[in-house]
């Protein structure tokens, strides 16, 4: 039983978390539908899609798909603000 609670708390945590990250990330301003067009949010959501197929469909140890999201996410910091993106 105690374990079946611990968990339960572990998942509440961890959803909390990605709420709240979620939140800052997508939505830093306020929630509103110009966030969908920025560049910020197509390439994280492109960057999602691609890092679930490598680990749902090609079964990637997931450390390699940390380092290659993190790899891909600065890069993309970096390529936004020398476009002017950002």
């Amino acid at each position: 039983m105690i374990a079946l609670i611990s968990g339960a708390v572990v998942i509440g945590l961890i959803s909390a978390a990605v709420i709240s990250i979620g939140k800052t990330v997508f939505f830093p301003d306020s929630i509103a539908l110009s966030v969908l067009a920025s560049y910020s949010f197509i390439f994280s959501a492109l960057l999602f899609a691609v890092m679930l197929f490598l680990s749902l469909k090609k079964k990637m140890n997931p450390i390699y798909v940390i380092v290659i999201s993190a790899v891909m996410g600065i890069g993309a910091g970096y390529l936004g603000e020398y476009m002017g993106w950002l």
